[in-house]
């Protein structure tokens, strides 16, 4: 059932078809707690999700940072990427995430707002 929602969604040409693919993705992946995903698991997630941000629905980026600021379930690549969004998607991810980078933090302090 939810293999076949997944597909109907992957035909589907909409932006708003892929908001909810990548949503469902990103649930389901986020909610497999029974065992940490292998480095394979971690890293073609991520970049699923950094090749599709900017097509996302507004709901879909906060939906995604909400459910994996805090584990390390993410990228470096992709915790970067959310710590320089908008203050409201990046908020999360700048106190907690466990994997976004010194770098991108002392970048963040210096080039993006007071809020940040």
């Amino acid at each position: 059932m939810f293999r076949d929602r997944l597909e109907e969604l992957a035909r589907i040409k909409e932006p708003s078809a892929r908001s909810e693919l990548v949503r469902l993705l990103s649930a389901q992946y986020a909610d497999k707690l029974e065992r940490e995903p292998s480095d394979t698991e971690r890293f073609l997630f991520s970049s699923l999700v950094l090749d599709v941000f900017d097509q996302l629905d507004h709901s879909v980026r906060l939906d995604i940072v909400v459910r994996l600021a805090r584990t390390d379930r993410i990228t470096s690549a992709l915790a970067d990427r959310l710590a320089t969004e908008a203050f409201d998607l990046s908020e999360a991810i700048l106190e907690h995430s466990p994997v976004v980078t010194e770098e991108t933090l002392v970048d963040v302090v210096r080039n993006r707002t007071d809020r940040h």
